[in-house]
């Protein structure tokens, strides 16, 4: 075979060989690049499920804590109703007393 045939011949494989590696290449990153988008959205939407698993957490802290509050509260109104009631009959008895004694 004729020298300048054979290297003729070997510059178009190599054409071939490198075109064919190329689109090679690009398939290669064209499924990286979908891969990577996949695990991106799910990445986001695992996000967003524990975004939304901490909101819903933190009002049910935030419920219970109130709730909490508010029976403190209602325990110290209580307490003071009943002292103010105790207050009340003994300053009833004390001028009772005080108007009996004098008249």
């Amino acid at each position: 075979m004729n020298p300048i045939r054979r290297i003729l011949e070997a510059e178009k494989r190599a054409r071939r060989i490198s075109t064919e590696a190329e689109e090679e290449a690009q398939r290669i990153r064209d499924k990286a690049y979908a891969e990577a988008s996949s695990i991106l959205e799910e990445a986001r939407k695992k996000a967003d499920e524990i975004r939304r698993h901490a909101l819903e957490q933190a009002k049910v802290q935030a419920e219970v804590h109130r709730d909490a509050v508010l029976r403190e509260a209602e325990a110290e109104v209580l307490e003071l109703r009943r002292r103010y009631e105790d207050r009340r009959e003994a300053a009833v008895a004390w001028v009772l007393e005080w108007l009996l004694g004098e008249g």
